[in-house]
């Protein structure tokens, strides 16, 4: 009982997780694109 309880808070944790990622990802990408930093150097790297 105890797994199949923890299996959707696993599930919202990792989906949360990335959402995260992915947005901390293309705000970084969106805020650098306005500067002078050049997105090539991240294409590059990445």
């Amino acid at each position: 009982m105890y797994i199949e309880m923890m299996y959707p808070v696993f599930i919202m944790m990792v989906i949360f997780i990335v959402g995260i990622f992915v947005f901390a990802t293309t705000l970084q990408r969106y805020h650098s694109a306005g500067e002078k930093t050049d997105i090539r150097n991240y294409n590059d790297y990445g």
